[in-house]
């Protein structure tokens, strides 16, 4: 039954998150104006690189959010390995990574494009992670493989 509930809130999260991102993504897209507006004020060449930067960065919402919740979610199942892994990723190897590459191939947009791209590719190896964690029966390792069965054979019988 908590393996049942732990999927459920699970999903519940991961659908509010991904909808949230996606409403602030496309506010942040078009509204990047208004909102630099606030800090630029009378100042045309700061307006105009503020806009150009939010409007690049506004994808990035739709997935860090996902990628925290997922950091999380191993968090609290005890597998601080992965949840380490994961913000590791996110913040520190493919951010740098990209800032650095991406400035040198697109200069200054490339560094608004870094953690965009950070975050898509963290997503792509959260995804890789779970798939194999369910395969392997090791999404919740407190569990062990004979009792995630039998909870997984549950949970079928009860659809």
């Amino acid at each position: 039954k908590n393996i049942k509930n732990l999927n459920k809130y699970f999903k519940e999260s991961l659908i509010f998150i991904g909808i949230c991102g996606i409403v602030i993504s496309i506010s942040s897209f078009f509204l990047a104006e208004s909102i630099t507006k606030i800090f630029a004020e009378g100042n045309e060449k700061v307006l105009e690189l503020g806009t150009e930067a939010m409007k690049l960065f506004a994808i990035t919402y739709m997935f860090s959010g996902i990628n925290i919740v997922s950091s999380g979610l191993f968090t609290a199942v005890s597998d601080g390995l992965t949840s380490a892994l994961i913000s590791f990723l996110r913040t520190g190897f493919f951010s740098i990574s990209f800032v650095y590459l991406f400035e040198f191939l697109f200069e200054l947009k490339g560094m608004w494009l870094a953690i965009p791209c950070a975050e898509i590719v963290t997503l792509i190896c959260v995804i890789v992670i779970y798939i194999v964690k369910i395969k392997t029966h090791t999404l919740y390792p407190k569990i062990s493989k004979e009792n995630y069965l039998k909870t997984k054979k549950c949970i079928a019988s009860e659809k």
